[in-house]
């Protein structure tokens, strides 16, 4: 580690390696190395009594029940092997990762559908607004959209995906030259299709925002059909938005 490790900003801390026996992943048992340090201890107390039944107090720092500040666990499964990895110093240089454990993503359906979520993502808040007039209610349809997509099929197909999402032939155009710049700049690995993770649809939706803010008065959750929703400008020049709906809960 020290060979990597000369960075002003790592922390010095306990390395600890463990070897497991018996660690499971998709219902398969595999062989594990564990690699965890240890930068921040927390302090504590130690009660001691002596033969004639004095306390005494001895104040210590250890490791306590905080979150690991880094760790590797390393699944033997077919090579390549399986790496799962935590770095929770994110105003540190990123030594870990890619100068001590020095990882790539492993090409699998988890991280092909992490990756074009996130470039999904990426592309309709940031590129998107900049290339087209699209309001918010549109651009949280094509958020929603984008989901459903992954919640709804078991594969993924990039050609029916962009059809089902984006409809309009100006906008696929767009995403795909976003694409490949993205996927260059990133180093990612490009598929056309793959088998959608439905852990990795779960945990990425959250990030998808459906929230529609309004000045400070009002917050509008979009989750269904955007033709519910109509935006205009009254006689008085104030910007609104109509919604249809059959019932109040």
């Amino acid at each position: 580690m020290k060979s990597v490790s000369k960075h002003p900003n790592i922390k010095d801390g306990d390395l600890f390696i463990v070897h497991f026996d018996d660690i499971q992943l998709n219902q398969i048992a595999y062989k594990a190395l564990g690699i965890y340090k240890i930068e921040n201890k927390e302090s504590f107390i130690e009660t001691t009594t002596s033969a004639t039944g004095a306390t005494g107090l001895l104040f210590k720092q250890g490791i306590g029940t905080r979150k690991l500040d880094k760790a590797c666990l390393i699944l033997f499964t077919d090579e390549p092997y399986t790496i799962l990895t935590i770095d929770n110093g994110s105003t540190e240089a990123d030594y870990w990762q890619n100068e001590f454990i020095k990882i790539n993503l492993k090409n699998d359906d988890i991280n092909s559908t992490n990756q074009f979520l996130t470039l999904t993502k990426t592309f309709l808040t940031e590129q998107l607004p900049s290339d087209f007039n699209v309001s918010k209610a549109d651009l949280i349809d094509l958020l929603n959209r984008s989901v459903d997509y992954f919640k709804t099929h078991e594969s993924f197909d990039k050609g029916e995906f962009e059809q089902e999402v984006f409809h309009y032939e100006n906008i696929i155009n767009s995403f795909r030259s976003f694409d490949d710049t993205y996927s260059q700049q990133n180093q990612l690995d490009k598929a056309d299709g793959f088998l959608i993770s439905p852990q990795a649809v779960k945990k990425q939706a959250r990030t998808f925002k459906s929230v529609l803010k309004l000045d400070r008065n009002f917050h509008i959750y979009i989750h269904g059909d955007r033709e519910l929703i109509e935006q205009g400008i009254d006689e008085k020049g104030r910007k609104f938005y109509k919604i249809y709906f059959e019932q109040e809960s």
